[in-house]
């Protein structure tokens, strides 16, 4: 009765250790799966090996703390399009696939990829067989040190917490249609990268975890005048935002989250497409930038006090704010007040 089997969901079975059949019984494939398209495996921590069936389509191995290997038959990864691999600590390297890498006939196209605590993993250079990848996102992987340098369709890219990493390295050429872009944390700071030619399709940078920048000035040659959102995560030493964004002329959405020790954010007058102004956990903020505030939609404030105690409703700059149609403010991250 499951043999027309398309999706599978297995969650928390601590007792089960394998799923699918053998690599080596790859004349046997009328079991039960071989329909199957869509395999999810959740927080089975007795786990140690997954083989997938011919035609899978999208595959999610998350929380296997004990998974050393997911293999495929011959052939097998050529329909697989979405593939997600999250906290599988024992997961090796030569464990993934169960085939030739270098055989590009049977690699896989996937289009979206999203790599998570890999501690093995190393490289990820076969990739470069994945032409028609369109997102890729590789966090808290400690190992990995090499990375394709010709995903030509890729429109969103996210690198975090990899230390071992050097991107951008000698060469590297930004894919021509990146439209969204997630950095930091990697083995050089944002603040010691040179000049980057990103490509005019960019449109969304966030940037996280910077500890040596004090100054926007320090970062500001990467900033993309094509720009219409920008994000700023955990510059612990960030004091001060005066010069460096004037160029961004299209930015949209601008924000800052723990952000410790930013004071001031001031003279961004060329700014006047904003609309949508976030500040969270900047507890140093006294003043919003009054320039910034005419044609603002959204202004957020969470976790900042003193920004939350003069701007709130009735306080002593309540009236700076009054135009925008919706101003939402938070305190301790969990009662919202909400004014529209």
């Amino acid at each position: 009765m499951f043999v027309p089997l398309r999706k599978l969901e297995v969650w928390g079975c601590d007792h089960l250790v394998s799923i699918g059949e053998k690599e080596e019984d790859d004349n046997c494939r009328s079991n039960l799966l071989t329909s199957l398209r869509i395999l999810y495996i959740f927080s089975c921590k007795n786990m140690e090996r997954s083989s997938c069936p011919d035609g899978i389509e999208k595959l999610i191995v998350d929380g296997c703390s004990s998974i050393t290997v997911v293999s495929f038959p011959k052939g097998g990864l050529e329909k697989l399009r979405k593939l997600r691999i999250n906290k599988c600590m024992k997961l090796l390297e030569r464990g993934w696939g169960g085939q030739n890498v270098d055989n590009r006939s049977s690699m896989s196209m996937p289009e979206d990829v999203w790599i998570s605590d890999w501690p093995s993993l190393k490289s990820i250079i076969e990739m470069n067989c994945w032409v028609h990848l369109t997102k890729l996102s590789i966090e808290d992987c400690e190992s990995l040190e090499t990375f394709p340098n010709n995903l030509t369709s890729l429109e969103n890219l996210k690198i975090i917490n990899c230390p071992r990493l050097d991107v951008p390295f000698p060469g590297w050429v930004w894919p021509p249609n990146l439209r969204s872009l997630e950095l930091g944390k990697l083995k050089k700071p944002i603040s010691g990268w040179g000049p980057q030619n990103f490509p005019t399709s960019l449109v969304e940078l966030k940037l996280y975890d910077d500890d040596e920048v004090s100054s926007c000035s320090e970062f500001s040659h990467l900033l993309p005048s094509s720009l219409t959102s920008l994000y700023i995560f955990g510059f612990e030493k960030l004091e001060a935002v005066s010069v460096g964004l004037q160029h961004l002329t299209s930015l949209q959405h601008l924000s800052f989250s723990s952000c410790a020790n930013l004071k001031k954010v001031s003279n961004p007058q060329h700014l006047t497409s904003l609309q949508h102004l976030y500040f969270w956990k900047c507890p140093k903020m006294m003043d919003l930038p009054e320039m910034l505030l005419p044609s603002l939609l959204r202004l957020n404030i969470s976790g900042c006090p003193n920004l939350k105690e003069r701007y709130r409703k009735n306080g002593s700059h309540w009236l700076l704010i009054t135009h925008i149609p919706c101003i939402i403010m938070s305190m301790d991250f969990g009662i919202v007040t909400e004014f529209a």
